[in-house]
C-alpha cells in the first residue's frame, strides 16, 4: 500500500532550511512488525548533505498533518481572514499597472544616466578639468546604483503581483475544496463519536 504524504515538500526545515519528506519506520518489537509514517528533513540523508547532516527531529505524520488540519480548519472557520488576504492580493493585481509604468520611467531614466556618461567621455577627451570630470561621473554612478536599486525592487512587486494573477482563482477554488472536505472530515468524526 503506497502512502500519502500531504505536506511533502511543503514543510521547511528550521535549522538549514531543506525540505521535509515522508518515510516509513518499521518497528519490529516481540516478533510483531509495525509500519509508522513520519516525516524528516531532507538534510538527515548522507545523499542531500554528505559533509554536514542536519540533527533536526522527525514527526511522527498523523501527528502532524493533525496539527496543521486544525490549523485549517481554524482558519476555515474563520472566512474573514481569508477575505483580507484576498483582498490584499487583489489590491497587488490593481497596483500591476502602476508598477509597470514606474518600471518604464526608471528604464527611461537610467538610459539618461546612460546617456550622460557616454557625454562626460567627450568631455574627458575634450581636456575638462580632471576634477569635474571625476565628481561629474560619482553623481552619475550614484545615480544609477539608487534606479537600479529601485528598478529591482519595482521587478520583485511586478512579479509578486503577477503570482497573485494566478493564484486568487486557484485560491478561491482550493478554499472551496478545503471547506467541503472540513465539512465532510467533521460528518464522519461526528458519526464515529
Amino acid at each position: 500500500m503506497k502512502q500519502e504524504y500531504l505536506l511533502r515538500g511543503h514543510i521547511r526545515c528550521r535549522h538549514c532550511g531543506r525540505v521535509y519528506m515522508g518515510g516509513v519506520a518499521k518497528n519490529v518489537w516481540k516478533n510483531k512488525t509495525s509500519l509508522r509514517s513520519f516525516y524528516r528533513c531532507t538534510g538527515k540523508r548522507k545523499m542531500c548533505a554528505p559533509v554536514e547532516r542536519c540533527q533536526n527531529k522527525g514527526w511522527g505524520a498523523n501527528k502532524l498533518e493533525a496539527i496543521v488540519w486544525a490549523k485549517l480548519e481554524e482558519y476555515l472557520r474563520t472566512p474573514d481572514l481569508i477575505k483580507t488576504e484576498l483582498a490584499k492580493q487583489r489590491q497587488d493585481v490593481e497596483n500591476l499597472g502602476i508598477y509597470e509604468t514606474e518600471l518604464q520611467q526608471i528604464e527611461r531614466q537610467l538610459k539618461a544616466v546612460d546617456q550622460e556618461q557616454r557625454q562626460l567621455l567627450q568631455w574627458a577627451l575634450k581636456g575638462f578639468p580632471k576634477s569635474q570630470v571625476e565628481e561629474e561621473n560619482q553623481r552619475i554612478n550614484k545615480a544609477r546604483e539608487i534606479l537600479q536599486r529601485q528598478k529591482a525592487a519595482l521587478e520583485a512587486q511586478i512579479r509578486a503581483s503577477e503570482d497573485s494573477v494566478v493564484s486568487i482563482p486557484k485560491l478561491e477554488h482550493t478554499i472551496e475544496l478545503l471547506s467541503s472536505s472540513l465539512k465532510t472530515r467533521i460528518l464522519l468524526l461526528s458519526e464515529i463519536s
